[in-house]
């Protein structure tokens, strides 16, 4: 894969509970990454839908959906960092 460098995304996340307002998980700061496309690639890739947007939102979704326990990224502890910052 051709690489024009790497998008740096950091966000904080936390789950609460919406009936009592009770924090049941967080808040946790998350670092990750996901790869730049360049030149021809980012050509290319854009004009078959994945742009830079579509990319960084699946990448986050799919880290989400890891803190969640929702589903399970062999690499999870490589490709991203996951900090707690709260309780």
């Amino acid at each position: 894969m051709i690489t024009g460098g790497v998008h740096k995304v950091r966000f904080s996340i936390q789950v609460i509970d919406q009936k009592t307002g009770e924090a049941l998980a967080g808040p946790t700061e998350i670092q990750t990454d996901e790869f730049a496309y360049r030149g021809a690639r980012a050509v290319e890739a854009d004009a078959e839908g994945h742009t830079m947007k579509v990319r960084i939102s699946a990448r986050i979704v799919e880290v989400v959906g890891t803190w969640l326990g929702l589903l399970v990224e062999e690499d999870a502890v490589n490709s991203g960092g996951i900090y707690s910052v709260g309780h």
